[in-house]
């Protein structure tokens, strides 16, 4: 039997706003909850704000999810409460934010929580998929506040977009 440990995290976001549509509507006004499994190691540094988890990472923020094999978390005190600061995950990473209508995967994962900012890194490909339109490269530039995407090539390889309904 797979010993799970479960670490709850409530962290107070200040308020910010995201771009939904055209439309700009506040969110996180309220304290947030990070939810985090894993299976393996965990390390928490309280002095450098940072902590580490192993084996078989999940992590849960509002309507993001990350899965991941190792992820570290840093966190930043403003105005005296703990805000996430930034996220890496390593290894069969698979991110599904819901709001965004976004599904990823790829090798790695850095997101900047402040900016919206998840840059996918794969020695292959990292493949998303974005309200239908599917993008594969080695890096992709997603950005959930202000819903740009940015596929970037290492000259060989090509960009592809599909409508993933004319699959069918």
């Amino acid at each position: 039997m797979k010993k799970y440990i479960t670490i709850l995290i409530v962290l107070l976001f200040s308020a910010n706003l995201a771009l939904i549509g055209k439309e700009a509507v506040k969110i996180n006004k309220k304290p947030s909850k990070v939810k985090i499994t894993w299976q393996g190691d965990m390390a928490l540094d309280t002095k450098k704000n940072v902590g580490a988890f192993e084996g078989d990472v999940v992590v849960t923020i509002d309507d993001l999810t990350l899965n991941c094999d190792k992820m570290e978390i840093t966190y930043e005190e403003v105005n005296g409460k703990n805000d996430i600061r930034t996220l890496k995950g390593e290894g069969n990473v698979k991110v599904v934010h819901k709001l965004q209508d976004i599904t990823a995967l790829s090798d790695t994962l850095d997101y900047d929580h402040k900016t919206g900012l998840m840059i996918f890194r794969s020695k292959t490909y990292a493949h998303v998929t974005k309200s239908g339109s599917y993008m594969k490269g080695p890096e992709i530039y997603v950005n959930v506040i202000t819903e740009q995407v940015e596929v970037k090539g290492d000259g060989k390889r090509k960009v592809i977009e599909i409508d993933l309904e004319s699959l069918e």
